[in-house]
């Protein structure tokens, strides 16, 4: 996730429950770069950056049960 060129995403699903903090950190240092209006979509609340704006949250039944989804926007 470190290493790809995903800048030019839409839409990036982070399914971050047992990310260690450093891979959030690095993932979210890479957004800074993502454009204008690109969503991320994380199963956990990510610590904040000053270009990401959380927008929403909503319980998502998973395979495991209700799991709350917060979603973010790059600005």
């Amino acid at each position: 996730m470190l290493e790809v060129d995903w800048f030019d995403a839409d839409i990036i699903y982070f399914s971050s429950v047992c990310y260690p903090d450093f891979l959030v950190n690095g993932v979210l240092d890479r957004c800074v770069n993502l454009k204008r209006g690109s969503r991320i979509i994380s199963l956990k609340v990510l610590p904040g950056r000053p270009f990401l704006e959380m927008y929403a949250m909503m319980k998502v039944r998973m395979t495991w049960g209700l799991h709350q989804v917060t979603f973010y926007r790059k600005i």
